[in-house]
């Protein structure tokens, strides 16, 4: 009975405690490069897309960018133009999710879905915000290319040590 306990305990702290935790203090405590920023958000959203209450869902999926806009470093003196992007970013971030988890096929497949869908929303928002003149050209590459490739090194590593947990665990 005790094992029991201590065991599901683990499992609400990790989902519920502390994957809101480090998906907030990575962007908030580290600078870059944002390839490894982006891989580990992102692994942790395909976690929380596998692991996590969906109550939490929409949290977890706004917290990264605030905590990258709140550190202030990521786009340098343009970072307050993330602020345009917060509601793309979460969108994006719930639609990678949402996306993961209804698509049926293998495992690689839905995280190429998944992180297409992501890099379109972000990546068509910021070519609009770009023709408008409101932000330049660096958007367009960070909300583009660099969101598919961080995306799919995410959900590389997320399901990597989920494999290697899921074996261990039997």
């Amino acid at each position: 009975m005790y094992t029991k306990i201590v065991s599901i305990s683990r499992t609400i702290h990790f989902s519920q405690i502390l994957v809101p935790v480090a998906i907030f203090t990575i962007p908030f405590c580290l600078a870059g490069p944002q390839i490894l920023v982006g891989t580990l958000v992102n692994a942790l959203l395909f976690y929380s897309a596998r692991k996590s209450d969906q109550k939490f869902l929409f949290a977890i999926c706004a917290m990264p960018s605030l905590a990258a806009l709140a550190h202030g470093v990521l786009f340098a003196k343009f970072t307050p133009l993330l602020l345009y992007f917060l509601p793309f970013i979460w969108l994006g971030n719930i639609v990678l999710i949402k996306t993961f988890q209804s698509v049926n096929g293998v495992l690689p497949v839905k995280v190429v879905i998944s992180a297409i869908f992501k890099t379109l929303i972000l990546y068509l928002s910021a070519l609009i915000f770009f023709k408008l003149q409101i932000i330049p050209q660096l958007f367009v590459t960070s909300m583009g290319i660099v969101q598919l490739v961080t995306a799919l090194f995410g959900g590389t590593l997320a399901f990597s040590i989920l494999k290697i947990w899921d074996e261990r665990s039997r």
